[in-house]
């Protein structure tokens, strides 16, 4: 049974028992949907955000891990510097007794905490006529604020609410799901779902490594009544489970839902959602806030790569693995400077570890958009080994290696990632060593070339099991409680048997196996092992076998 985990929140609270009713509302899923923009202070954004425009604008849906939809958002950091004067105002709206504004506020870099305010005017909406200071926040943190305010003192009267960014030389300052409404007695708002998911934009979709995840969830009550025993379902890949949450929310308070430990297996197109089902026992009144869904693909640990590269040559990153190969990839553009300084010292990295003709393979993988076959053959640079032209899936691969496993901290380039095969299944590889950017250390000799030669010598007297003949395992895919592991065998022998998750970490361990020559058929209890991919790994001294085991629902 889960407890209420409470973030910061400044509110005013004031219960009322009336049929809800949403008077104005803005999510931002449609850009700014009609809100009025004035920008006072004429100053320009720094290049780093001249996206941003200086003033209030929309965001991009995916930019921001807290929102799965659009956001406003409004700059301070201006080239010169500069104070911000920068106002979003609200059409017009027509305030009943009871009434409350809720928003949500966050500024994305804590050094630099931005400061707003929440103004009225009864009598228009320029700049000029908002004399009523309601709301204001001197450092609003990079912790995801709601805030609540009672509108009973515009009771009867229509007004304009302007939100005014007046910070001075900080950064970036978002705001979203305003509302004025009158709440009903039970309503929970669930407002973000996330599970450690990365999102890439050129393939518009979210990822995320293929291991255990938590879950989890903003809800807030957006009801009259305190919140003392709420319920939750949550759907993964057709898992449904449901959870209780006990505690004391009060109204306009939120709270941080996290799930048990769950197994996320590989495969594209996989399904996250969320509802609720019940609040203090009866029915959510408004159903239409209460779900959210997310669509996204497991990875794999250390996924392939197969296409040809610009001089035509094919490139299978699982073949390499399969035939021992640790492989070195570069990620680049070719509009880096630092990216083209790096290629010498790194070709003769390559050359000297055989130009791909022993143990290692170097992959140069283009991030930029505009570097097709051509592009690069035209570069003019020194690599030798092999360049891939952009695919959308560059993008992918780079954003597994930087943000699923956490190599990148700020997606400098170039960024170098070296992965020690599996013979078995390449999948299943290890990352041996990393690198992000470039200072004209040699890194690759230094660096790479230690973890490589340790590399191989893990591998070098790794063999199959000589006196296994033939290995099976089944059902696999399976949903059963139970396998069998069928071995065929040429003389007696003894084997550890162990299962290992897609991390490379022993789960369970099956313990000495006693192999009879001929056909030998084990049982081996899978009960209570979540969904995912998983290895099954007998050992004999230094010889090894590996199978792959899928476990479905």
């Amino acid at each position: 049974m889960g407890k209420f985990l409470f973030v910061q929140l400044l509110c005013t609270l004031f219960i009322v028992d009336l049929s809800a009713q949403i008077l104005y509302s803005n999510t931002f899923d449609n850009d700014l949907n009609g809100m009025k923009v004035v920008d006072m202070d004429g100053n320009s954004p720094h290049p780093n955000v001249s996206e941003f425009n200086g003033t209030w604008a929309s965001m991009s849906d995916r930019r921001f891990d807290e929102y799965s939809s659009g956001a406003a958002i409004s700059g301070s950091f201006y080239s010169p510097r500069g104070e911000s004067d920068d106002w979003l105002i609200t059409p017009q709206i027509n305030i009943p007794g009871g009434a409350l504004l809720t928003w949500d506020a966050i500024s994305l870099d804590d050094d630099f905490q931005d400061a707003y305010e929440v103004r009225v005017s009864t009598t228009g909406d320029d700049p000029a006529d908002f004399t009523d200071l309601l709301f204001k926040v001197d450092k609003q943190s990079s912790e995801l604020t709601t805030t609540s305010v009672v509108l009973n003192d515009y009771a009867g009267q229509s007004i304009y609410i302007a939100f005014r960014n007046i910070s001075n030389d900080k950064f970036l300052l978002i705001l979203d799901n305003i509302f004025v409404r009158l709440p009903y007695e039970r309503d929970v708002f669930v407002k973000s779902l996330d599970m450690e998911l990365n999102y890439v934009e050129s393939q518009d979709a979210f990822i995320t490594l293929s291991e255990e995840k938590r879950i989890k969830a903003r809800l807030l009550n957006f009801g009259s009544k305190r919140i003392t025993d709420l319920v939750i379902s949550y759907t993964l890949n057709g898992q449904k489970i449901e959870e209780t949450i006990t505690g004391n929310l009060d109204s306009a308070e939120d709270m941080i839902f996290e799930s048990e430990p769950l197994s996320v297996p590989v495969g594209n197109g996989q399904i996250l959602d969320i509802d609720v089902v019940s609040i203090n026992g009866l029915s959510d009144q408004d159903t239409s806030n209460d779900k959210l869904s997310l669509k996204y693909d497991g990875m794999p640990f250390t996924p392939g790569y197969a296409s040809n590269d610009s001089k035509g040559r094919s490139v299978n990153t699982f073949n390499l693995s399969n035939e021992g190969k640790s492989i070195v990839y570069y990620f680049f553009r070719s509009d880096c400077n630092d990216c083209e300084d790096a290629v010498n010292k790194l070709n003769q990295y390559y050359l000297s570890q055989g130009a791909g003709n022993d143990n290692i393979e170097v992959i140069g993988v283009t991030l930029n958009p505009d570097d097709n076959n051509a592009a690069l053959n035209s570069l003019g640079w020194s690599a030798t080994f092999p360049l891939m032209q952009y695919i959308p899936y560059n993008d992918k691969l780079y954003v597994h290696y930087a943000k699923n496993h956490g190599l990148s901290t700020d997606g400098s380039l170039p960024f170098i990632v070296q992965v020690c095969p599996d013979q078995d299944n390449p999948a299943f590889s290890t990352i041996s060593s990393s690198y992000e950017g470039f200072d004209n250390e040699d890194i690759f000799n230094e660096v790479f070339r230690p973890s490589h030669d340790a590399c191989q010598a893990t591998i070098s007297d790794v063999e199959d099991i000589d006196i296994i003949d033939d290995i099976s395992l089944y059902p696999n895919p399976t949903g059963d409680q139970q396998v069998t592991l069928s071995i065929t065998a040429g003389s007696g022998a003894a084997v550890n048997v162990e299962l290992l998750d897609i991390m490379g970490r022993v789960i369970t361990n099956y313990g000495i196996l006693k192999l009879n020559s001929g056909k030998n058929d084990t049982v081996l209890n899978i009960d209570n092992l979540p969904l995912g991919t998983y290895m099954l790994r007998l050992r004999k001294e230094h010889q090894v076998n590996s199978l792959k085991l899928v476990v479905t629902k």
